[in-house]
């Protein structure tokens, strides 16, 4: 009598990073462990996902069986900030955003678009004339949070899609100012929302 015997497969994985900072998958799989994908890092962009192609056109979304070896590329996203308004947001040496408008009716906005889905996170407070003088923070244009007064720092974070954008909008009535007259965002971060896993078998002969 015969008794067949198997062995599991081995392919490999190369990934073409274009320029992560870190990217901590396996470069080789077999049937019994499957393929598991981690997002990649880069300083300065957000991930938008592994592609099958280098134009990063083709997502890879794979759950059944793989028969040959694989190579990924790594498609990668910044966010734009526009701060162009007649009183612009500072920036700290520590990362503080503070607006700068101090005129009876004026307005300071500060406003990050995204190419991707993200997470924005921050803390926010005010040193202003209590209900009159205010911070609005805006999710295309829809107001989220409106504050004023003299506040403690606050989380919050919120949840970006794909052509999003998010403002911070410091808006003084037409007179009088209280405390520091100004808003502040305090560890303002923004964390990539796309999910790379894969439930991909190697095939076993």
């Amino acid at each position: 009598m015969l008794t067949a015997k198997w062995s599991e497969n081995t392919y490999y994985v190369t990934y073409v990073t274009n320029g992560a900072t870190t990217n901590e998958n396996a470069e080789s799989f077999k049937y019994s462990e499957g393929l598991t994908l981690v997002n990649a890092v880069k300083v300065g962009h957000t991930f938008a996902g592994w592609y099958t192609n280098s134009s990063c056109t083709t997502a890879y979304n794979f759950s059944g069986t793989i028969t040959e070896d694989l190579t990924l590329y790594a498609k990668w996203s910044t966010y734009s900030v526009t701060n162009n308004s007649s009183y612009r947001w500072s920036t700290s040496s520590d990362g503080i955003l503070t607006s700068t408008n101090h005129s009876d009716n004026s307005s300071s906005t500060y406003t990050i678009s995204v190419t991707s889905p993200v997470t924005i996170s921050f803390y926010y407070k005010t040193s202003s004339e209590n209900g009159y003088d205010k911070l609005y923070i805006q999710k295309n244009g829809s107001t989220l949070i409106t504050t004023s007064g003299y506040t403690s720092y606050v989380y919050y974070s919120v949840n970006l899609a794909s052509g999003d954008s998010l403002s911070f909008k410091y808006s003084k009535d037409g007179s009088s100012s209280s405390g520091n007259d100004c808003a502040y965002i305090n560890h303002l971060t923004v964390t990539s929302n796309v999910s790379c896993t894969s439930t991909a078998k190697a095939s076993c002969s």
